[in-house]
């Protein structure tokens, strides 16, 4: 990197390649993203725009009628606003559009779905049917009847309810998610996945030197620890383990975020885990020599996550650095927590866009209470304190663009970033995370040649490298 004289002095065999008065950075870092759901959602009916439930409804039968068949209509994108405070979409409303094809809608933050009759059919789920472990249905007002949303569902009750999907499917899934970030500008993302058929699907990428970009494979925390040790020594070139991905508590917009006082309607969110078994979960981890990443949302979660990392850290140091995702409220406590356990927060910025997936009338600042709000996405509290922030995007919830997120992390009314402060947090952070600093996330020398170069006016990517070689626009 240099004046083009003084480049072809050190280098006249390179072929050079002209910035023209563009923005040279690291590559960024994706620190935490859903590829195989962002990638399949590209296919899916997109309910965002939707301001009611009846408009949520049309756009869902507008793309069954642009997409024939038996296969369930799949969604995503719903906002909680679309009904009244407290409530939830209603199975009476699609059925009345769908009588006889199953649909299963996903909110626009992974953390409820919207279902109909045809769907609980299809599942073999009665009307009155139990909770599933870990999840909870909404009921109506006899308690028992399904009302039509689940809370907190994993991704086999949403398979029973929509339908399994192919191999094939999911690795063009992947594939598309990995073309669309290589073109916004991504070199490097951590993927969180529950599905170890995206291991697969990446491992053959990765095989074929077909991956695109850096992928650091994130599977859940309680799953089988001597696989994962499998996984890790299968892991290579671009493709390398990550960390295990636990959840601690889910999200304020439903009132799953566990929170240290009571909602502003009375209510306390719950962990999601008791604290006994999230402590062995994640010291098991770090004996096995992985590092987690846990979701913690609510201030209540996020103490939770930092006293299990505690709690784990007479063990000796992981293969990365402990994290905690979102981290949406912290306690001022325990900000300067993060930098005393070396444990990273890894946040998304857009999240905290007040006219985007948190509208200010909404039920994410509704739920947060104004006695907590001044403590949400303290980025600058954190970083005063010593943490170390790495940013994503927490694609599909919002855009897998970066550079949306550095945008707003320097318009934030409250708590801005500098550029130079959100550059670090989408490329030195995300590498520090890794244990890879001095490698990723840097120009210097030494480093890996993974680059990214906007445009002049910054709001385009011109070129992407990753291993010094530009990504061709046909893998954009």
């Amino acid at each position: 990197i240099g004046r083009a004289a003084e480049l072809a002095a050190a280098t006249p065999a390179a072929v050079p390649l002209d910035a023209a008065g563009g923005l040279v950075v690291p590559g960024l870092h994706d620190a935490h993203l859903h590829l195989l759901d962002g990638g399949l959602s590209l296919g899916q009916a997109e309910l965002g725009s939707a301001k009611t439930e009846a408009e949520a409804v049309d756009l869902a039968a507008r793309w069954s009628l642009n997409h024939p068949g038996p296969g369930a209509v799949r969604g995503r994108g719903w906002s909680y606003d679309i009904v009244p405070a407290g409530s939830y979409p209603s199975r009476a409303a699609l059925d009345a559009a769908f009588p006889a094809r199953p649909v299963v809608l996903e909110s626009y933050d992974g953390h409820a779905y919207w279902f109909n009759t045809a769907a609980l059919r299809r599942a073999g789920l009665a009307l009155d049917g139990r909770d599933p472990e870990g999840a909870r249905f909404v009921r109506g007002e006899d308690g028992r009847t399904l009302q039509g949303t689940v809370l907190e569902a994993g991704s086999e009750l949403v398979e029973r309810l929509a339908g399994p999907l192919s191999r094939a499917e999911k690795a063009e899934g992947v594939r598309r998610g990995l073309a669309l970030l290589a073109a916004s500008g991504v070199t490097s993302a951590d993927v969180m996945s529950s599905d170890l058929n995206e291991f697969e699907v990446l491992s053959e990428l990765a095989a074929r030197g077909e991956l695109p970009i850096r992928v650091f494979y994130c599977p859940p925390l309680d799953g089988d620890l001597s696989l994962y040790k499998r996984l890790l020594a299968r892991a290579r070139g671009r493709l390398e383990f990550g960390w295990l991905k636990g959840f601690v508590d889910g999200a304020f917009e439903s009132k799953t975020a566990a929170v240290l006082d009571p909602y502003p309607d009375g209510e306390k969110g719950a962990l999601s885990i008791p604290p006994e078994r999230l402590n062995a979960l994640v010291r098991a981890a770090q004996a096995g020599g992985f590092a987690a990443a846990l979701h913690a949302v609510g201030d209540g979660g996020v103490r939770a996550a930092l006293d299990a990392f505690k709690a784990a850290s007479d063990l000796p140091k992981p293969l990365r650095r402990h994290r905690v995702e979102h981290a949406e409220v912290v306690h001022r406590d325990d900000l300067a927590r993060f930098h005393a356990l070396d444990v990273v927060a890894s946040m998304q910025p857009l999240h905290a866009d007040p006219g985007g997936v948190a509208p200010s009338e909404g039920a994410w600042t509704r739920n947060v209470g104004p006695e907590r709000l001044p403590w949400s996405f303290p980025w600058r509290g954190l970083s005063a304190a010593g943490a170390v922030l790495a940013f994503g995007s927490d694609w599909p919830v919002v855009t897998q663009d970066p550079l949306a997120g550095l945008a707003f992390a320097q318009a934030r009314k409250d708590g801005a970033l500098t550029l130079d402060e959100a550059v670090r947090a989408y490329t030195a952070g995300p590498a520090y995370a890794a244990r890879r600093e001095g490698e990723l996330g840097c120009l210097e020398v030494g480093c890996l040649a993974d680059l990214l170069v906007l445009s002049p006016d910054g709001k385009t990517p011109s070129h992407v490298l990753v291993d010094g070689r530009e990504i061709p626009r046909s893998a954009h």
